[in-house]
């Protein structure tokens, strides 16, 4: 019995390390290289297993069975679309690709621990987001080449950006250690910049609207003292690069 509560308690890090290796493997896509959409296909569906594999002797629990049931129907009749299309090749490669979404839902919908999964899994995602910062800076004014990281354009990089900056702001209300607020600050203002040196407009537009809600929030909202208007240099920082022409050719 302490061992099965000491496991409960102490989720292992498997599911969420699957998940980041899978979207490693996913930003080398590009939509062009089908080897790599393959293999992070391949740690989807070992996620799935994993997650089928520790419900099958407790019994799953479906907390929205109407949309779960949607989800899905949807990828079925993905699948039954295949063989009346006039390229089937490019079928099934749309049935995995768009699947992924009620793949996806159905594996954390069946998860036991969804808010550890989740709670160890943006980690893991803010460190990836850290490290497609630093390679798009050291392409930008090392080599003098587009901020495109792994990505095949940079829109498409300041959209993967904008989707962590957010949590990550949340991290940071939410944060009682003011230590981990700071570091959680260093972050944002890390994203903040990146996405200023990409000047998608699209991107800018999402940061500018979603970062205004985070920013005029009162000081009071976070769980510690330092609070909202501690994000206002990462509007500076964004702002930047818009007021220096293009170092890229």
């Amino acid at each position: 019995m302490a061992e099965t509560t000491n496991k409960t308690r102490n989720p292992p890090l498997t599911a969420p390390l699957i998940f980041i290796v899978a979207l490693l493997f996913s930003l080398l896509f590009n939509g062009l290289n089908l080897i790599w959409f393959s293999i992070s296909m391949v740690f989807l569906i070992l996620l799935a297993y994993v997650t089928v594999r520790r419900n099958y002797a407790t019994g799953f629990r479906i907390h929205y069975p109407w949309l779960t049931l949607a989800m899905l129907l949807f990828w079925i009749w993905l699948g039954l679309t295949i063989p009346f299309s006039q390229v089937t090749y490019l079928a099934t490669i749309n049935f995995w690709w768009v699947g992924t979404l009620p793949l996806m839902y159905l594996v954390y919908t069946f998860m036991p621990e969804q808010d550890d999964f989740w709670n160890t899994l943006v980690k893991l995602l803010l460190l990836s987001g850290i490290a497609l910062c630093i390679h798009a800076i050291y392409q930008y004014y090392f080599i003098h080449g587009e901020p495109l990281a792994t990505f095949f354009n940079r829109n498409s990089l300041a959209v993967f950006l904008n989707l962590l900056i957010f949590p990550a702001i949340a991290l940071f209300l939410a944060a009682r250690n003011r230590s981990q607020a700071w570091l959680l600050i260093l972050v944002i203002l890390l994203f903040a910049y990146t996405i200023g040196i990409i000047k998608s407009r699209g991107a800018g537009l999402g940061f500018v609207l979603g970062f205004g809600l985070f920013s005029f929030l009162p000081t009071g909202m976070s769980a510690h003292n330092a609070g909202p208007p501690c994000l206002s240099p990462s509007w500076l920082l964004f702002c930047l690069p818009h007021s220096v022409p293009n170092s890229t050719p």
